[in-house]
């Protein structure tokens, strides 16, 4: 009987490098993924005493009301005085629960201040580093080369689970081409309508500034749009 799940088999068949196990039931469902097999000898270290400084930089972590710190997302009790900290911590050490595997979240686009994965990060999730200050460290360029790149290593984490695209979107506003109203002003001209829905990629004659913008937004826009269908597949 064990072995008649054979009978029908392709024994040639290469093994497959990920197991996945699926479940649903009339009140909902849940799947789970292991692309390696869990040491068996491993154990989970016990969570170290809080410390009052950050645990890769030793700043002092005052305990005033509306002090942020960010915790390890393997819960060893370990804290960071920043997103980078927290997740340096996380990534090379000295974590004591390095063995732990946990999925995580990017920001895609996020500009210099990258509020949701601050949010997470906050909460304890594992966040991926932004891609703005993953570049030169100082500032990010999705339209060059090392940008190109950069993105597409991080979407190439095994350990990546949940992605926010957030690309720039002030070309395809609906206000545009409409004065705005100032308080105690009157009207003032907005600025050029560069879309219409007939032409959503770019009206025919703009401006050769507004050209340079439309083009960077619908590279931004295609690439998050193509980001999502990968994410569906």
């Amino acid at each position: 009987m064990i072995l008649a799940v054979h009978a029908e088999s392709n024994l040639r068949c290469q093994v497959s490098g990920t197991i996945s196990c699926t479940d649903a039931s009339p009140t909902g469902g849940g799947c789970a993924t292991a692309s390696a097999f869990k040491d068996r000898g491993l154990e989970v270290p016990p969570a170290m005493e809080e410390k009052g400084t950050c645990a890769m930089c030793s700043q002092e972590l005052e305990s005033e009301p509306g002090r942020v710190k960010y915790p390890c997302p393997r819960d060893c009790g370990a804290f960071g005085c920043s997103v980078r900290c927290a997740q340096s911590h996380f990534e090379f050490g000295p974590c004591v629960r390095m063995g732990v595997s946990v999925p995580r979240f990017g920001e895609r686009f996020c500009g210099p201040n990258y509020p949701l994965t601050k949010a997470v990060a906050l909460q304890g999730g594992a966040v991926q580093r932004p891609l703005d200050i993953l570049v030169s460290d100082n500032s990010w360029d999705f339209f060059s080369e090392p940008g190109r790149k950069a993105l597409e290593h991080l979407e190439e984490d095994p350990a990546l689970r949940w992605r926010h695209w957030g690309p720039n979107c002030r070309t395809f506003s609906r206000a545009r081409g409409r004065p705005i109203n100032l308080k105690g002003k009157g009207k003032i001209k907005g600025p050029a309508r560069v879309r219409s829905e007939a032409q959503p990629w770019g009206l025919d004659r703009v401006g050769k500034n507004d050209q340079v913008k439309v083009r960077q937004d619908n590279k931004m826009a295609k690439r998050s749009l193509r980001g999502l269908e990968e994410a569906d597949r």
